[in-house]
């Protein structure tokens, strides 16, 4: 499932290697923690499996949550694409902080 192996870039890696199903960490390097509770222990790296467009969402969920929105306009005027996203990234930090 990794994505983006190309764009990957070892170099800026702090753990100074490329850590995939060929080439795995010698000890699980990589967990993700929700609620205090561990969901995943890799010994391959996660970040590869974040697509570019995700990034992207990322970046902009700080904005929507100032109440700056994608594109000029309201709520209607919004690509449901964009909408969509924030509402999932929205759930997901609801759910991590109730649990």
């Amino acid at each position: 499932m990794n994505r983006n192996k190309e764009s990957f870039n070892c170099e800026t890696c702090q753990w100074g290697r490329h850590c995939d199903e060929r080439n795995p960490a010698p000890i699980e390097q990589w967990i993700v923690k929700r609620a205090g509770k561990i969901v995943v222990e890799s010994t391959t790296c996660l970040l590869p499996m974040v697509s570019n467009r995700s990034v992207q969402f990322l970046n902009l969920f700080n904005h929507y949550k100032n109440h700056h929105l994608l594109i000029s306009g309201g709520i209607a005027e919004q690509p449901n694409v964009y909408l969509t996203a924030m509402q999932i990234i929205n759930g997901q930090l609801n759910e991590s902080t109730r649990q």
